[in-house]
C-alpha cells in the first residue's frame, strides 16, 4: 500500500480542521483522505511543537500557539470553500482559496504553474482570477470573466469579500477531498509554504 506523503497543502488542510474545532484523527483521516497512521505522526509533530494538545475524547486541538501560527496562514489565505464554479471548471467538485493583495504577481506563465501543481496535487484542474480595479479577470482568458461566466462571476462577488489585488484559486476534482487540495497547493505556490516543511 502507497504511503501517503503529507504535502504542505495537507497540513495546512489539518491545520485548519483544528482550528474550527478538537477532533479526533479517525474524523480528520475522513475528511482530509490523510490515512490515520499519517496523521498520527503529524499530531505527534504537532505535538512536540507545541502547536497542539490532546483534548480527551474529543481528540486533538490547537494550542494557543497553534492557533497563532494559523492565524497568520489567514492574513494570506483570508478565506477558503467549497465553490460551485459551473462550467468554468472541466469537474463536479470545486473549491476555492482568495489570497490577499498578491494580484501583481500573476501572469499567464504563473497561471500555467498554479494548474500544473494543484494537477499534482490531485486536482483535475484550476483557474487563477485575480481582482483589479473592481473587476474579476482571468489571465489565462483572452475574455472578460464576467461576459462569458455572468452567473459565476456574481457569485464569486457575493460569496467572497475582495479587495483590489486578491487572488482566487478555483481547483477542480473528482470530489472535495482533491479539489480543496490542489486549491491550497496553488495558493502555496503563490506565498509560500508558512515554514510547513519543518513541522
Amino acid at each position: 500500500m502507497a504511503i501517503e506523503r503529507l504535502t504542505p497543502e495537507n497540513k495546512i488542510i489539518v491545520l485548519l480542521e483544528l482550528y474550527n474545532r478538537p477532533m479526533g484523527r479517525y474524523k480528520l483521516s475522513e475528511i482530509t483522505g490523510i490515512p490515520e497512521g499519517v496523521l498520527r505522526s503529524f499530531l505527534k509533530r504537532l505535538t512536540e511543537n507545541n502547536l497542539c494538545k490532546k483534548y480527551g475524547k474529543k481528540g486533538h486541538d490547537l494550542s494557543e500557539k497553534g492557533r497563532k501560527f494559523v492565524k497568520k496562514i489567514k492574513k494570506s489565505i483570508i478565506d477558503c470553500k467549497h465553490f460551485d464554479a459551473k462550467d468554468l471548471t472541466v469537474s463536479r467538485v470545486d473549491f476555492a482559496c482568495q489570497i490577499r493583495g498578491i494580484a501583481d504577481k500573476i501572469d499567464i506563465s504563473k497561471t500555467v504553474e498554479v494548474r500544473d501543481i494543484a494537477l499534482i496535487a490531485g486536482s483535475t484542474g484550476a483557474t487563477t482570477i485575480i481582482f483589479q480595479k473592481g473587476e474579476l479577470e482571468g489571465p489565462a482568458i483572452d475574455f472578460c470573466l464576467i461576459s462569458r461566466w455572468p452567473v459565476v462571476t456574481g457569485d464569486l462577488y457575493h460569496n467572497f469579500d475582495l479587495k483590489d489585488g486578491d487572488v482566487i484559486i478555483v481547483a477542480t476534482g473528482r470530489d472535495v477531498i482533491h479539489a480543496r487540495r490542489g486549491a491550497f497547493a496553488g495558493a502555496l505556490s503563490l506565498i509560500g509554504p508558512f515554514g510547513l516543511g519543518s513541522i
